[in-house]
C-alpha cells in the first residue's frame, strides 16, 4: 500500500532534536522511499495520498471523503438525518473548491427507511455494498449517470418491491445485468 509505504518513509525520517544547552540546529537525514510505492506513481500521486488520509466533510446532511485531490472526486459516506428523499448531487462545493461525487460508500445509506425517494448524481461511477440496502419505503429511483461501472453487493437489496427505477435509455440493459448481478431487488425499470 503506496500510503502505508509513505507514512513508514516519513517516521523514518531523522530529525536532531535541540539540547538545552546549545543552540537549536535541525538537521535531516533524507531516508530513501522504498520501492514499493509503486513504481509507476507520479511524485503528485505519491504525495496526494499522504495528504488525503481520512479527509472528510459534510455538506447539505451528507458527508463527503476526498478520493482525489487532483481529479478533484468525492465519495459520499453517509447522511448525517434521516429524511423522505435521498439526492446524491453531481458535484459539491467545499472550502472553495467544487468536486465532482463519483462513488456511494459501503452502507453509505443503509436502513434509510424514510426515504421514498432517491436520485443518483450523474457523475457516480460506483456504488458500494449494501449502499441503499433497508431502503424499503423508497417508491421511485432515478440514476442520472451513465456511467455506473459497478454495483456492489446487495447494494440495492430489501427495498420495496416493484418500486419504479428510471435510467438514461441506452444504459437500461447494462444496468439491469448490473442489478441483477448485484443481487438486489426486483425493480419496475423505466
Amino acid at each position: 500500500n503506496a500510503l502505508k509505504a509513505a507514512r513508514e518513509a516519513y517516521n523514518k525520517l531523522d530529525i536532531a532534536t535541540p539540547t538545552p544547552d546549545a543552540t537549536p540546529t535541525p538537521s535531516v537525514t533524507a531516508t530513501p522511499i522504498p520501492s514499493v510505492i509503486a513504481p509507476t506513481a507520479s511524485p503528485a500521486e505519491v504525495e496526494e495520498n499522504v495528504q488525503l488520509t481520512k479527509k472528510t466533510f459534510t455538506k447539505s446532511g451528507y458527508q463527503y471523503r476526498i478520493t482525489s485531490t487532483i481529479k478533484r472526486t468525492v465519495k459520499v459516506t453517509k447522511m448525517t438525518t434521516k429524511r423522505t428523499s435521498i439526492l446524491i448531487p453531481s458535484t459539491v462545493k467545499s472550502n472553495g473548491v467544487r468536486y465532482k461525487v463519483t462513488a456511494i460508500g459501503d452502507n453509505a445509506f443503509k436502513g434509510q427507511n424514510k426515504a421514498t425517494r432517491i436520485s443518483i448524481g450523474s457523475n457516480i461511477t460506483t456504488v458500494g455494498k449494501k449502499a441503499f440496502y433497508g431502503c424499503s419505503k423508497a417508491k421511485k429511483i432515478v440514476i442520472l449517470s451513465g456511467k455506473i461501472k459497478k454495483i456492489g453487493s446487495a447494494a440495492f437489496s430489501k427495498m420495496k418491491k416493484k418500486a419504479l427505477i428510471k435510467v438514461p435509455a441506452s444504459k437500461k440493459t447494462g444496468y439491469q445485468k448490473l442489478f441483477k448481478k448485484s443481487k438486489s431487488s426486483k425493480f419496475s425499470w423505466k
